[in-house]
C-alpha cells in the first residue's frame, strides 16, 4: 500500500543511501560489469523521461560560498500507477532518474559510450550523507530555504554587476548581467509557483545545502513529485 512518508523514510532515511541504491540496482538484473550497470541506469532514466514526460530546467545563480555558481535543477514526475511499480521502485527510480538527467543536462541522449568507471564509488560520492541531514519540511520553511539562497546569492550578484570586468566591453558586460538577471527571475518564478500551488505538500529534503554537496527536495503534491536539486561546486 502506498504511504509516501512511510515509504520515503524506509528508502532514504539512512547513513548509507549509496549502499541501498547499489543494492537496488543490482537486484534489477544480473550485470557482468560496471559499464552494463551504467548503461542500465541511463536507459531506464531515458525511458522514464519519455514514458512520463519528465523534463528538467536549470537555473544558475552566483555562489555566496566563494565558489563558482549555484546550479538548481527543477523537474516534475507524475506518480506511476501502483500496478506498474512498487513504492520502493518508484522512489528509487525518481531519485536515480533525476540524478542521471541532471548529470546529462543539455547533452544529447546517450545511445552508446556509457560510463565505465566505478559506479559504487560514484554513488558513494553523491549519495552518502548522514541520516540526520534528511528531514521533512513544512511548506513555509521550505520556501524560506529557497528564498534565503536566492537572497544571499542576489546580494553577491548585485556587488558583482556593479564592478564590470575590465577585459570585457560595456556591451559584453551588459549582456552577461542581463542573462544572469534572467536566471534570477526564473529561479524566483519557481519559488512563486510553489508558494501558490502547493496546498498540502509532503516535502522531503535529502542532505543540506553547502559547498561541494547536493541537496535534493522531493515534494509530493497529489499525484506529482517535484524534484529539486541544488549544488554549489567550485
Amino acid at each position: 500500500m502506498w504511504d509516501w512518508k512511510e515509504n520515503a523514510e524506509c528508502c532514504f532515511f539512512t547513513n548509507r543511501l549509496d549502499k541501498r541504491l547499489n543494492e537496488f540496482i543490482n537486484s534489477q538484473k544480473e550485470f557482468s560489469s560496471d559499464e552494463e550497470r551504467w548503461e542500465f541506469l541511463f536507459k531506464n532514466a531515458y525511458t522514464w523521461k519519455r514514458k512520463y514526460s519528465v523534463d528538467f530546467d536549470r537555473t544558475i545563480l552566483d555562489s555566496f560560498f566563494r565558489q563558482w555558481d549555484i546550479y538548481t535543477f527543477w523537474g516534475t514526475f507524475p506518480l506511476p500507477a501502483p500496478a506498474f511499480n512498487t513504492p520502493e521502485e518508484t522512489l528509487y527510480w525518481i531519485l536515480l532518474t533525476g540524478w542521471i538527467l541532471t548529470r546529462e543536462y543539455g547533452k544529447p541522449e546517450r545511445t552508446s559510450h556509457f560510463p565505465s568507471g566505478d559506479l559504487n564509488w560514484m554513488l558513494q560520492r553523491v549519495f552518502q550523507y548522514p541520516r540526520k541531514t534528511c528531514t521533512w519540511l513544512y511548506k513555509q520553511p521550505f520556501l524560506d530555504e529557497l528564498k534565503s539562497i536566492y537572497d544571499h546569492s542576489y546580494c553577491v550578484f548585485q556587488r558583482t554587476s556593479e564592478n564590470p570586468n575590465p577585459n570585457l566591453s560595456q556591451s559584453e558586460w551588459t549582456e552577461i548581467v542581463k542573462r544572469r538577471e534572467n536566471e534570477y527571475s526564473r529561479f524566483l518564478s519557481y519559488h512563486t509557483f510553489f508558494q501558490e500551488h502547493l496546498v498540502q505538500p509532503q516535502i522531503l529534503r535529502l542532505n543540506v545545502f553547502k559547498p561541494d554537496r547536493n541537496v535534493r527536495y522531493l515534494i509530493k503534491e497529489n499525484q506529482f513529485v517535484y524534484y529539486i536539486q541544488l549544488s554549489d561546486f567550485g
